[in-house]
């Protein structure tokens, strides 16, 4: 595998000119999100902020018959998603739209009846300093992608029974709370990430829906996923939700 090449069990990533590389938040939400959606069923998915096209790919794995589609401003990055996504096994099934998702053009590509699930690891810097190169600050900083206008935008592009997943700094969960209740969608389900139990939560795992179908809803689900319950070994939660896209397997140590 060479410095630019990322090889998963299904796939290989080829990461050449992209800023914004393979990292454990896309791999996070590519496993996590849509849990709770039927792997053979046919769902539209979207990916906002597609980089080297990762979670397009993870999703295209774990949901065979789902159309898949990602979104990408980035010039740069949007050829290398489509073309590890014509590279790829699921190349029939996934699609890469270079533009931007807050354009009014973008509306013209979504389904009629919406999609079953978008999914973003949206860039959220926002007091930092930006990075010195164009493409990366595009991809880490919020600049005209914010927050609060991704999850307004997603809420408009859901179907009726949609989710919204996505994964951000812990910290803004208030944020998230905030402009979800402006944009009527509600929690489904919220992990916590730590990368080794004595840390502070890390990362959110969100899950987001349409807060008129709540009448239906289970209860919320919060819990924590641990990375590392010690240096050098993965937990046997993370190994679970991740372990079929590695080549390679993971030394797990068993927590009880």
């Amino acid at each position: 595998m060479s410095q630019d090449s990322f090889d998963f069990r299904q796939f290989s990533i080829d990461q050449t000119g992209c800023a914004m590389r393979v990292g454990t938040d896309g791999v996070l939400i590519g496993a996590w999100a849509g849990e709770s959606c039927a792997t053979d069923a046919s769902l539209r998915c979207l990916d906002v902020g597609s980089g080297t096209g990762l979670v397009v790919l993870m999703l295209a794995q774990r949901f065979p018959q789902a159309r898949i589609e990602g979104v990408e401003i980035e010039p740069t990055a949007a050829d290398c998603a489509s073309s590890n996504a014509a590279a790829s096994p699921f190349s029939e099934r996934v699609n890469i739209h270079a533009g931007d998702f807050l354009a009014p053009s973008f509306l013209s590509t979504v389904p009629a009846s919406g999609y079953d699930l978008i999914v973003s690891n949206p860039p959220y810097f926002r007091a930092s300093l930006h990075a010195p190169d164009r493409q990366r600050t595009v991809a880490r900083h919020e600049g005209d992608l914010t927050l609060e206008k991704l999850m307004e935008q997603a809420a408009r592009f859901l179907g009726p029974n949609g989710l919204l997943a996505l994964v951000t700094p812990y910290d803004r969960l208030g944020d998230l709370r905030m402009y979800a209740a402006s944009s009527r969608l509600m929690p489904t389900r919220l992990t916590e990430v730590r990368t080794l139990p004595h840390k502070q939560p890390k990362r959110l795992l969100s899950e987001w829906r349409h807060a008129d179908t709540a009448i239906d809803m289970p209860p919320l689900v919060s819990d924590t996923l641990i990375i590392h319950p010690a240096a050098g070994y993965y937990s046997s939660e993370y190994a679970r939700l991740t372990g079929a896209f590695y080549t390679t397997s993971l030394r797990i140590l068993a927590t009880g």
